[in-house]
C-alpha cells in the first residue's frame, strides 16, 4: 500500500482516506506535483473536502463552484484551515 506524508509523518493510503473522511466539509489546501507535465509541474487546489475514497479525494471550491477529483499519487502535502 502506498505511503504518503501528513504533517511530516508517513501514513498508509488507507489511513489517509479515513483521516480525510473525518475532515469532510473542512477547507483544505492540497499541494500536488505532476511529473512530466510541461504546462504545470506543481499545482495547488483549495476547497472543502466533499469525499475521500481509495486513492481519490473530491474538493469543492466555494469561490468558483468548481469540483476537483484528485489522486493521492500526486499529493505532496495538505494544510487545513
Amino acid at each position: 500500500m502506498k505511503r504518503v506524508q501528513v504533517k511530516g509523518k508517513d501514513v498508509r493510503q488507507g489511513g489517509l482516506t479515513k483521516y480525510l473522511n473525518r475532515k469532510i466539509g473542512v477547507m483544505a489546501t492540497f499541494y500536488m506535483t505532476y511529473r512530466d507535465n510541461k504546462e504545470w509541474n506543481a499545482k495547488i487546489f483549495r476547497g472543502n473536502i466533499v469525499s475521500a475514497s481509495n486513492g481519490l479525494v473530491v474538493l469543492s471550491d466555494p469561490a468558483t463552484g468548481m469540483q476537483y477529483i484528485l489522486r493521492y499519487r500526486n499529493l505532496d502535502y495538505i494544510t487545513f484551515d
